[in-house]
């Protein structure tokens, strides 16, 4: 099939620009005017033409990072965000208990709040306190409740499920650092980190096949809407590889929905990475579906901010008897680093604090040199980084996996929680851009939206987009990127970071035909109402995957 792309927009690269674009089966034949494009249709005989509408024809977008199988499981879950309220949480859980009719004595699993909104009744007053045990007994007493904060690092719990856990042998979860307790010692039902990951595991029962794939359909869905043409998912955990990989397998052979998805993996557990490399399944191996390929191995370092549980060098300005929490130890993190690279596994760490960032980057030192690092090894997130940490990424060439989207939520408590100074390189796109340091864009969704017009407005405004635009109600604007910085850190840098920068995330000749069709030039618009940009058309080699 041969199509030709006219009256649009074409985006080559920064300030460059073209009227046409020619497709040959599933990669890019040719760019150019109207005319030579029209010449070189000619030689192929039968064309469809797509007339672009006026509108602009970018690479397609690529979700660097993000969880799309949670995202898809508020289908079937309790979804609380954007509650404003202890209140509001009640009455929203009360309306998705009822949504979902479970069973009763069942355990009930859902999440999306954020303390860090909660306010009073004026809805003024920030309350900026946890839901507990007894806030979701008012949403049911007759299931085991657990609610997540929106970061998936925290979780809230009801009486009943905290009987259950007592009852499954996880008391002593209670006692730890990990949970909170009230002045007489007794349980919150606020449990982080560790303590969370357990209690999530061993009380929320597994998601059937059927339903993993109907949320795995539901992403994909959603993301092809949005001109999103490929991900890379973190769906993968040593409890479900089988299952996720079949889920995405099976989507994407039925053929109702293409994307180019690489499947990054949590995995602890030795033997499956023994049996991951035994199948040959490293690093950019197909997974049989020549859609479907092998993504990184992915690490945690710590928390999140928004907890307070991101691992800082310094105290909490707000918490001063607080560094937060760390995940991995140092000889732990790089001997993990060391053998997925002795294996030929990309590794990629989640680190938030700048004392999370520096263990991550020492690992990472110890299997790369100056200027060298074949296998892309990267930071995820890039939150709290100060100008060294930026300097020794540069040196030895380490990607950066990077939400700008997370200033939705943090521009509004990270200076509380940092004190201005340390604020100052906090999601520092501009410091990772002059020093050439490898980043591609994402989500980390449904911690923040699956939409990439919002993170690039977020990396160009740093600002609420309705704000008027003054300096001062910026968050530190020198970290603000131009737009065509932040379009290619979502297209060719994200492909850049996964390994596939060679033949995707570019509108040239030779290069997959994986591209987004927006309505309106972003280029040439405010950037307050990029935003508003509507997607008209995804196309993911060379055929259509979303039409408006």
């Amino acid at each position: 099939m041969v199509t030709l792309f006219h009256n649009v927009t074409v985006y080559r690269e920064r300030e460059r620009f073209d009227k046409a674009v020619l497709v040959d089966g599933d990669t890019i034949g040719g760019t150019g005017t109207e005319a030579e494009m029209d010449a070189l249709a000619a030689s192929f005989g039968k064309v469809e033409r797509i007339d672009g509408r006026g509108g602009l024809l970018l690479p397609g977008f690529h979700d660097s990072h993000l969880h799309l199988r949670h995202f898809g499981s508020s289908v079937h879950e309790i979804d609380v965000r954007g509650v404003s309220s202890v209140d509001d949480l009640v009455e929203k859980g009360r309306a998705g208990l009822e949504r979902i009719a479970p069973e009763p004595g069942s355990v009930v699993h859902g999440g999306g709040w954020n303390q860090e909104d909660f306010r009073d009744k004026a809805g003024e007053v920030p309350l900026n306190r946890y839901p507990t045990r007894r806030d979701l007994d008012r949403i049911t007493s007759s299931h085991a409740l657990i609610l997540e904060r929106i970061c998936g690092h925290t979780l809230c719990c009801n009486t009943k499920a905290l009987e259950m856990a007592e009852e499954a042998g996880l008391g002593e979860l209670f006692e730890g650092n990990d949970a909170e307790r009230d002045g007489a010692g007794n349980p919150l039902g606020i449990f982080y980190e560790k303590a969370a990951v357990i209690l999530r595991q061993r009380l929320v029962p597994p998601f059937t096949d059927a339903q993993v794939r109907s949320q795995v359909e539901y992403g994909i869905g959603r993301a092809l809407e949005l001109g999103i043409t490929s991900i890379d998912p973190n769906d993968v955990f040593d409890d479900n590889w089988e299952q996720i990989m079949d889920a995405y397998r099976s989507v994407l052979d039925e053929g109702k929905y293409r994307i180019r998805v690489g499947l990054q993996c949590y995995i602890t557990q030795k033997a499956i990475l023994d049996e991951f490399c035994r199948r040959g399944w490293v690093t950019g191996a197909v997974l049989g579906h020549p859609f479907l390929k092998m993504g990184a191995l992915k690490l945690f370092a710590d928390g999140t901010l928004g907890s307070r549980t991101a691992y800082l060098s310094e105290p909490y300005a707000d918490d001063p008897g607080s560094r937060g929490l760390q995940a991995m130890n140092g000889p732990d993190m790089e001997a993990a680093v060391r053998d997925g690279d002795s294996r030929g596994f990309q590794v990629i760490a989640h680190a938030i604090g700048d004392a999370a960032a520096d263990q991550v980057l020492r690992s990472f030192e110890a299997v790369t040199a100056p200027g060298h690092n074949p296998r892309r090894h990267g930071l995820v997130h890039c939150e709290v980084m100060t100008e060294a940490l930026l300097d020794r990424m540069a040196r030895n060439g380490i990607a950066a996996f990077v939400q700008p989207v997370f200033l939705t939520q943090d521009v509004f408590f990270a200076e509380n929680r940092l004190g201005r100074e340390r604020a100052r390189y906090f999601l520092p796109c501009a410091s990772l851009a002059r020093r050439g340091i490898p980043a591609g864009y994402g989500t980390d969704c449904p911690v923040e939206s699956l939409d990439p017009l919002q993170g690039i407005t977020w990396a160009v405004l740093r600002r609420p987009p309705g704000l008027t635009g003054t300096e001062a109600e910026c968050f530190f604007p020198e970290e603000r990127v131009d737009r065509y910085t932040a379009v290619d850190a979502y297209t060719r840098g994200s492909a850049l970071v996964t390994g596939e920068g060679g033949r995707k995330g570019r509108i040239e000749p030779g290069y997959l035909a994986d591209f987004v069709l927006l309505d309106r030039n972003i280029f040439t618009i405010p950037a307050e109402e990029i935003p508003g940009a509507k997607v008209l058309l995804t196309m993911v080699g060379g055929k259509t995957a979303f039409r408006a």
